[in-house]
């Protein structure tokens, strides 16, 4: 069996959009919970969901072009897996921001307690 000398950590590339999104998704309805069980004037809660969901919209952003900038420039001259490895994260990583627009930002139209 041959070793690859593609380091193990850039395995983590690959879920790493989906991991943010699902801290994002748990911390925002987390905080939406609490809100409601505790009161929370409508207005501040309302804006505590919308800082949440733009700083983890802003992490995801960021860690998608990190992502796309280390597989268009270190992976491509690696050995053989980093590039693919790089290049799914990228695409994950895209499909985890596009879910997270599409999860998050309908979400705070919405009523937030019933």
């Amino acid at each position: 069996m041959s070793r690859s000398d593609v380091p193990p950590l850039y395995l983590l590339l690959i879920p790493l959009g989906f991991v943010i999104w699902s801290i994002a998704f748990v911390t925002l309805y987390a905080a939406n919970a609490i809100g409601c069980a505790f009161g929370w004037d409508m207005g501040a809660q309302r804006m505590v969901l919308i800082a949440l969901a733009l700083g983890f919209l802003a992490l995801s952003t960021l860690a998608s072009f990190r992502i796309w900038r280390f597989w268009t420039g270190r992976a491509r001259h690696q050995p053989a897996p980093a590039a693919s490895l790089a290049q799914i994260g990228t695409y994950t990583a895209l499909s985890a921001l596009a879910a997270s627009l599409g999860t998050f930002v309908p979400g705070l139209a919405v009523s937030l307690c019933i």
